[in-house]
């Protein structure tokens, strides 16, 4: 008698182990007009705290709960943030992002770093380039 209820508490435990572990997503995040890789696009778990950062060329690997579907957050400056719902089936991603040019307007590159126009203090210039030109 005893051996059957260690028996049936260690499928339990296994069963359990097993069924919590979380499964790989991985993919590639590409610009959707020119098919071009976006390296640097983050993307996150919705609803946790869980993200990376695509490479290079544009490809991830994400460690996901072990649910049915789970929705990935991509998002990228200067491109509309994207919702991908993963199901247990699907393979490799391919995360097409749109470019989203109102973004743009608000924001201010510095030499370190960027940073949205309203939160500057200071002063700011502008260049076209046509100005740039003309100096040369």
């Amino acid at each position: 008698m005893r051996k059957i209820f260690l028996l049936t508490l260690l499928l339990c435990v296994s069963f359990s182990i097993t069924r919590a572990q979380s499964r790989i997503v991985s993919g590639r995040v590409v610009n959707s007009e020119n098919g071009n890789a976006l390296s640097g696009a983050s993307i996150t778990v919705k609803g946790s705290d869980k993200g990376v950062v695509s490479d290079a060329d544009g490809n991830f690997s994400i460690s996901v709960p072990p649910q049915k579907s789970t929705i990935l957050v991509i998002s990228s400056v200067g491109f509309s943030r994207q919702e991908v719902t993963v199901s247990d089936q699907q393979g490799n991603l391919v995360v097409k992002m749109v470019p989203d040019v109102k973004a743009l307007d608000d924001v201010v590159v510095v030499g370190y770093g960027e940073k949205k126009k309203s939160d500057v203090t200071g002063a700011l210039s502008s260049l076209q380039s046509k100005d740039i030109v003309r100096a040369n």
